[in-house]
């Protein structure tokens, strides 16, 4: 189906992408669903033009409430679209897209802890938040990667980080448990490489530090150790086209880099021998 929609332009694309919010419409808030002669607030915004504010129209709570498989199927979804549509097809409804996305994300985070005055039922569950956290990041990395030009607003960033940092601090955990970076990791990978999303990696202090250790960590996959050294030259190549990021990102941390690549070639060393 997916195929046969990639032919069509952006505002033959209105009708299909309405569709696609009908079974978590529920989740928008009130507002937003205050029914006119038009038609809900939200359908007028997705006919004319999604700003980067759209994500006032979705409540988190509601969010909250729906079930997994709603959460996990719209994020599939949106997942697939990503693949099969062009950036011309998809772009004037992104912030549509993403509104749920980082509400879905954030969502994780009170599933995990923080009393929001309903009951448990199944889609509330550690291990549920867990694997939708892991969607969602899997959903932005693919955005990070081809839509980095996009006016991503202070509350996206707030929301991303606000889950991501735990997992930064865990960045040595990680490398010792897994066999390849994790779907925040193609993250923060997929940032170090733009102009435009590599100066927000400022605003998580913990991340360098954490990620430096990664290069020497003797428990790390191959393919960890990797994407840790691709972190770094992503940002060092950013600096050669004269971007002034690696002085503010990688400078202070600089002896620690230094000594930590100094024992990933002792051990490379050790390894050819």
């Amino acid at each position: 189906m997916l195929s046969f929609l990639a032919h069509l332009d952006a505002v033959e694309l209105a009708s299909f992408f309405l569709l696609i919010f009908k079974p978590i419409g529920c989740a928008f808030t009130k507002g937003s669903l205050e029914h006119t002669k038009e038609g809900y607030p939200w359908e007028i915004v997705i006919k004319d033009v999604v700003h980067s504010n759209f994500i006032e129209c979705v409540d988190l709570q509601n969010i909250h409430k729906l079930s997994y498989k709603k959460k996990s199927g719209f994020l599939h979804m949106v997942k697939d679209i990503l693949e099969s549509f062009g950036r011309d097809q998809v772009t004037p409804y992104m912030h549509a897209l993403l509104a749920f996305c980082f509400r879905i994300l954030q969502s994780c985070k009170i599933s995990t802890g923080v009393n929001v005055g309903t009951s448990t039922p199944e889609f509330t569950t550690t291990s549920g938040a867990k694997d939708l956290r892991t969607l969602s990041f899997k959903v932005l990395s693919a955005v990070l990667s081809k839509y980095d030009e996009l006016d991503f607003p202070p509350v996206y960033w707030d929301i991303f980080f606000g889950i991501a940092r735990p997992m930064i601090i865990k960045l040595k955990e990680e490398a010792a448990s897994s066999d390849g970076p994790s779907a925040l990791f193609s993250c923060l990978l997929a940032m170090s490489r733009s102009i435009y999303l590599v100066p927000i990696l400022e605003r998580e202090e913990e991340l360098v530090p954490n990620m430096l250790p990664l290069l020497s960590n003797k428990n790390a996959s191959a393919s960890i150790v990797s994407a840790a050294l691709s972190f770094i030259e992503n940002i060092l190549e950013l600096e050669a086209e004269d971007m002034n990021v690696a002085s503010s990102i990688l400078l202070p941390h600089m002896t620690t880099l230094i000594l930590n690549m100094k024992a990933l070639l002792s051990t490379q060393r050790k390894f050819t021998r």
